[in-house]
């Protein structure tokens, strides 16, 4: 336990004016104006504040906490992380620690920060308990009121509570307290909070001063479903510093109930305990209580009432607390009886600007946001999230999270951590909890996801058929919750669907989280003044795990990644099927003649107000006018090779791009092998060209005579009609030893004006083969510019998917027109003004350069962006 701490803190929400008026300063958020709120300029200002002072090490701060020549600031200015404001760097991590291993020890550069706040007793607090409250400070801290040492703490996402009265000077004192807090980068508990996260030092969240009488009530809250229609609430209200209450002749204490409808609750209070422990034990029934639920979250308000004998209120707590029971069934988990399924997504506490400074209005969002897409669950990952030997480290920190928000309905199982291995200290929190809160179920993956600790199956980026496996095992009685999955790095999130597939037709599995919740990237400014989203490494922070931290469904300003539509399409608790009719449009064409011009190395086809010119040594469409308007300025060539995802990079050398740059499918060029061009009749001329894919740098004079380099063979034929239609015939056939193919299709370079694209397909968002359930299918628009999709690293993106047909126009109606034809399947299509290979090579978004043209993609196949296949294990 920290030295001086009063012990865990219950974190009740004072609704009672007689005892909201004993907190030193809350702040209140504006719900109408959350949205603007979580960006404005003025909103953030204050966070953005540095601290008092910051220094290298902590050798030479301690003496300066209290010199006379250190700034009083405004604490507007807390809570915060010094690291946003341009002391110290950030650092991101994954799994890496950014210091040496050598535990218990710290480095001794230990970045510190100091704070000092003077403040004044109020009137009415005379004679009562003044305690000092931090709801979180990152990593550890030491605290003085008018220089007395009053305690250290350590746990960077619980509160710490310190008794301070005897310290601080009288009300009427003409003298001001002085607070100072020093604030250490690293400590011990460092060990413990390796969580994929950006590692961000300071008072983070709030720091309040709450008066108490001698003698306070504290509650704890069980709720005890029994049937449909009948609740039973016991209450533990324990008097502290009962010394002086019985000294003064009080023994009776009150107790208030007070609901929109429970109007009737009748409470009994059993006799006064023994052995000097006065804990009144108050219990009650509500008939027809409304219960909570995710979809029904139904709340009482409860407030508890301490008055004297002469009837006076000396103290007063409230809550609100909801009616509902969480249990076990084989293979399930039960709601209020009734099984539930998870749609859930992980959740890091972070800011873009403020770090990991919680704005409530940016909290409000993140919970529209969720509930606009279908979310019914988040996982606090990983550790407790804004209350709003390691064995006695472990147990003290599940000890304060389960005493800080155990009185909150919405908890529906405790996390002992994330990726932690496994042991005693594992089942010494299990066993506590277990008998502290039997109303709740326990959940930790560490260990495989099924030991004896967890009472929920939860592994994470578990294949498919695994988890069927396990939902199918009846020796495994637990329900199958995937703690993490659908890796949402960059452009993923693909066959989600099949997961979804799996958990609505099996018995046993009920839902997942999706990691993770928002890009964690901060925004930072360059020396040329360009602000962008910045991911580690990018601060000069050594070590760093690059981009690992951008797997968000949101863009870190909560703008929705495309991929949220499918995740909402899959999420949708009521499902509509249609089966769908298929509508077939039959085109007549013109009698007139085509006319076919052969100069040098090209063929001219031209009719009337169009002409199409052949390289008659590639086989490639050089160039396609319609009057003066150019539609093509590249020839149509085929495309294997795709801006590789944060998928494909996953699981090292097994990767799909480890396994591509083996196959030296990267440098992957095009040569003719054979081309052939005739006149079918005065209505058509046919193009037929052989393409032979081979590694760039193994290019020589004599590729198609050494078949070890050929990984490919292509067969195009080219049909021009004289309408000024041409159909394209595709045939590939790739080496057998080769790896699955990013994509297959074909690359176009369309005249940069022909900007406005139209498309019948899925849309309007980006959506790919695997990631498409969402998207509907219909006529859509767009500019060229706006299909691209801002990913914080770039990768392959602004795919449209099932599309039937497709325009690109100019400002005047001049355009290209590309459709499906005969057979086949609806295409993959994609437009941007930035190429392939550009994509593949910025580091981030703000870094691309727009081409000279449009390059248009048409794939017949996209390798899965997927999880279904997922490598992240």
């Amino acid at each position: 336990m920290p030295c001086h701490q009063v012990g865990p803190y219950d974190g009740l929400v004072h609704y009672v004016l007689g005892s909201l008026r004993y907190w030193y300063d809350r702040s209140k958020v504006d719900f109408l104006n959350s949205n603007l709120a979580t960006w404005d300029d003025d909103a953030v200002s204050g966070a953005l504040e540095s601290a008092a002072f910051w220094v290298k090490g902590l050798a030479s701060s301690t003496r300066q906490v209290f010199s006379n020549f250190l700034i009083v600031v405004s604490w507007s200015k807390i809570p915060s992380n010094w690291q946003m404001h341009g002391f110290d760097r950030p650092i991101y991590t994954n799994v890496v620690y950014p210091f040496p291993i050598n535990p218990p020890y710290v480095p001794s550069d230990n970045p510190t920060g100091c704070y000092r706040k003077t403040f004044r007793i109020p009137t009415e607090w005379k004679g009562r308990r003044i305690l000092l409250h931090f709801e979180a400070v990152d990593s550890a801290f030491f605290v003085w009121v008018n220089g007395v040492l009053i305690g250290y703490s350590q746990d960077s996402r619980l509160p710490a509570e310190f008794e301070i009265t005897d310290c601080c000077y009288p009300c009427d004192s003409s003298k001001e307290n002085i607070l100072a807090v020093q604030v250490l980068r690293w400590s011990d508990g460092s060990y413990l909070e390796d969580q994929d996260h950006w590692w961000l030092s300071g008072i983070h969240r709030d720091v309040l001063l709450l008066s108490k009488p001698q003698v306070e009530v504290k509650l704890d809250i069980s709720n005890n479903f029994e049937d449909a229609t009948l609740a039973r609430l016991t209450m533990e209200a324990t008097l502290y510093d009962n010394t002086w209450w019985y000294a003064c002749g009080n023994n009776e204490g009150k107790v208030d109930l007070s609901s929109y409808d429970a109007l009737h609750l009748n409470l009994r209070s059993p006799s006064i305990g023994s052995d000097g422990f006065h804990c009144y034990i108050f219990e009650g029934t509500l008939e027809r209580p409304k219960l909570w639920s995710s979809e029904n979250p139904n709340l009482y308000t409860l407030v508890l009432v301490l008055k004297d004998a002469s009837g006076d209120i000396l103290d007063c707590e409230s809550c609100q607390i909801g009616i509902r029971q969480i249990s076990k069934a084989p293979k399930q988990m039960l709601v209020n009886g009734l099984p539930v399924v998870i749609r859930g997504v992980n959740r890091h506490e972070h800011h873009p600007r403020t770090g990991k400074t919680n704005l409530e209005a940016c909290m409000i969002k993140d919970l529209v946001l969720m509930k606009q897409n279908n979310i019914n669950a988040v996982r606090n990952s990983h550790y407790p999230q804004h209350p709003r030997c390691w064995a006695t480290s472990m147990l003290d920190r599940v000890i304060s999270m389960v005493e800080r928000d155990k009185n909150h309905a919405c908890i529906i199982a405790w996390s002992l951590g994330n990726e932690s291995g496994y042991g005693p200290n594992h089942s010494a929190m299990a066993g506590w909890i277990r008998e502290k809160d039997p109303s709740r179920l326990l959940h930790y993956e560490g260990g495989g996801s099924m030991t004896s600790s967890t009472d929920i199956v939860c592994p994470m980026y578990m294949r498919v058929w695994d988890i069927l496996k396990i939902a199918k095992d009846p020796s495994e009685n637990r329900p199958l919750i995937l703690c993490e999955y659908s890796h949402a790095m960059g452009n993923s999130s693909g066959n989600i669907h099949k997961y979804w597939e799996a958990i609505d037709r099996t018995f046993g599995l009920q839902g997942g989280f999706i990691w993770d919740w928002v890009d964690q990237a901060l925004l930072k400014m360059d020396s040329d003044g360009q602000k962008h989203w910045a991911y580690g490494g990018d601060f000069g922070d050594t070590p760093n795990d690059l981009n690992f931290c951008l797997n968000g469904l949101t863009w870190p300003d909560r703008t929705p990644h495309p991929a949220l539509h499918e995740v909402k399409y899959v999420y949708q608790p009521i499902k509509v099927a249609l089966t769908e009719n298929t509508v077939k449009v039959i085109r007549s064409i013109n009698n007139t003649n085509l006319i076919s011009e052969h100069v040098d190395d090209t063929i001219t086809v031209r009719k009337q107000n169009w002409q199409i010119k052949i390289n008659t040594q590639t086989g490639t469409i050089e160039s396609w006018k319609v009057g003066d308007c150019s539609l093509i300025n590249q020839g149509i060539i085929p495309c294997l090779w795709r801006a590789p995802t944060d998928n494909d990079k996953g699981g090292g050398p097994s990767s799909y791009f480890c396994r591509w740059k083996d196959a030296l499918l990267d440098n992957l060029i095009f040569l003719t092998d054979a081309c052939s061009i005739r006149e079918l009749s005065n209505n058509m001329v046919q193009v037929k060209t052989v393409y032979l894919g081979v590694p760039k740098d193994q290019n020589t004079d004599h590729e198609s005579e050494n078949p070890s380099h050929i990984l490919c063979r292509v067969d195009v034929d080219y049909c021009i009609h004289e309408s000024g239609d041409v159909i394209i015939d595709y045939k590939i056939k790739p080496k057998d030893d080769l790896p699955p193919l990013p994509r297959v299709g074909v690359v176009f370079h369309i005249e940069k004006s022909l900007d406005h694209v139209t498309w019948y397909g899925r849309g309007p968002f980006e959506c790919y083969p695997d990631r498409k359930e969402g998207a509907h299918v219909g006529i859509y628009g767009s500019n060229v510019r706006d299909l691209h999709v801002p990913y914080i690293a770039p990768v392959e993106c602004s795919g449209r998917a099932d599309v039937r047909w497709v325009a690109f126009q100019n400002s005047n109606g001049f355009g290209l027109y590309a459709s499906i034809y005969g057979t086949s399947p609806p295409m993959q299509m994609s437009a941007s003004f930035y190429g392939t290979a550009e994509l593949e090579t910025a580091t981030h978004n703000h870094y691309l350069v727009e081409r000279d043209d449009i390059e248009f993609v048409k794939n017949w196949w996209n390798c899965p962006f997927d999880n279904y296949n997922d490598y992240w294990v």
